[in-house]
């Protein structure tokens, strides 16, 4: 359990970051939010939509009446070394709210959880106090250790829109950072009695921001979309019990992207590429992936989506080769994802699949469901 020591205590051993809200974690922590961009290749740069396509680029929102949104995510456990388990941190869900003010004009609020993860430990041994002990004897038991993370955003969207041709956005969110790291609950030792007790060590950590998002949507003909988005670099210096990290660095975030629909069938192409500068962080490199989807209207009520996309390893070489004998050498994946809407009157309910275990060689085979519904009023 050496590695889980060092992962607990990296932070006040090495000048850097505080560990939990590094980008690091991305690859499981990312909610990835938006129940149908999932189910096409989670891509949206490019196209407009509902409330919850401004979770991708907030110059997407079109609507045409006011609308209500719900939605929630599961990602299943993974394990990831030794005992040590990824799991979700319910609850995992986005609600929204969209009004169209005017042809010119639309707003909306939302929250989300954008990313989250609990990272269970097991069992590791410990110190425990006895206080039936005259003495306050110390025995050694078994202790479950355990760290949850969560990052969650209020926003409000606001869309301007210059008749058909170009639609310019911004998502103005307030995020809150989370995390909390128990050491010292359920002890197991045999050789202490039944009033035996500890107290857990708990270390919490949270702050807030404001991180604008931007957006742009480009229709330079009938059918067919450009988009981008730009998430500024933020910074933030976090102190825990008069310990100050060096300051955590969200890396900024670059998406481009282009939108096709067919004339002859109801056949929807979007194709994005994502950046994200994760090579500001320490041991990481710059984020590049590809985005593919496909969306097909079988009538007017029923959509089947299909698509894939790459999650990249971002660690450094260096960072890489430290890990391997662990068996963390490569993180590559390739998602494959399958989507459905159905429309019923004022409602619509979306439900996507996002699942790497088909394509992906690396060390880490991940599955996300996203059940999403609108309600257009």
């Amino acid at each position: 359990m050496s590695l889980i020591i060092l992962l607990l205590s990296q932070p006040t051993l090495y000048d850097r970051s505080f560990l939990d809200f590094e980008s690091y974690w991305d690859f499981y922590a990312d909610n990835r939010i938006s129940s149908s961009a999932c189910g096409m290749g989670y891509t949206g740069v490019a196209y407009s939509g509902d409330i919850s396509s401004t979770f991708i680029n907030p110059a997407s929102l079109s609507l045409k009446k006011k609308q209500l949104y719900f939605e929630y995510v599961y990602k299943d456990d993974i394990e990831w070394l030794f005992d040590i388990r990824f799991k979700n941190l319910n609850p995992n869900f986005s609600v929204g709210a969209g009004l169209p003010v005017n042809r010119y004009f639309q707003i909306g609020i939302t929250y989300r959880t954008e990313n989250n993860f609990k990272i269970d430990y097991g069992e590791i041994m410990g110190t425990v106090l006895d206080p039936t002990s005259e003495t306050g004897y110390i025995e050694t038991g078994l202790i479950d250790v355990y760290t949850n993370m969560k990052i969650s955003t209020f926003s409000l969207p606001i869309v301007f829109k210059l008749k058909n041709v170009l639609s310019v956005g911004i998502d103005l969110s307030y995020t809150n950072f989370y995390s909390k790291t128990k050491l010292g609950e359920n002890v197991y030792a045999d050789t202490l009695t039944d009033s035996t007790w500890t107290e857990p060590n708990i270390f919490t950590a949270s702050f807030n921001k404001i991180r604008p998002k931007f957006g742009i949507i480009y229709f330079p003909i009938e059918n067919l979309s450009f988009g981008l988005t730009y998430l500024p670099e933020a910074r933030e210096t976090i102190t825990i019990e008069e310990y100050t990290y060096d300051p955590n660095i969200f890396p900024s975030k670059i998406g481009v992207g282009i939108s096709y629909k067919l004339n002859f069938i109801p056949l929807y192409i979007s194709l994005d590429y994502k950046r994200s500068n994760n090579s500001a962080e320490a041991g990481l490199v710059d984020r590049k992936d590809i985005h593919f989807g496909l969306g097909y209207d079988i009538n007017n009520n029923f959509t089947l989506r299909t698509g894939f996309f790459t999650q990249k390893d971002y660690r450094s070489i260096s960072s890489q080769s430290n890990l391997e004998e662990f068996g963390l050498g490569n993180y590559d994946q390739i998602f494959t994802t399958l989507g459905l809407s159905y429309k019923m009157n004022f409602l619509t309910l979306n439900l996507s699949l996002m699942d790497s275990h088909l394509f992906s060689d690396g060390s880490i085979e991940q599955t996300y469901v996203s059940t999403g519904i609108s309600y257009g009023f």
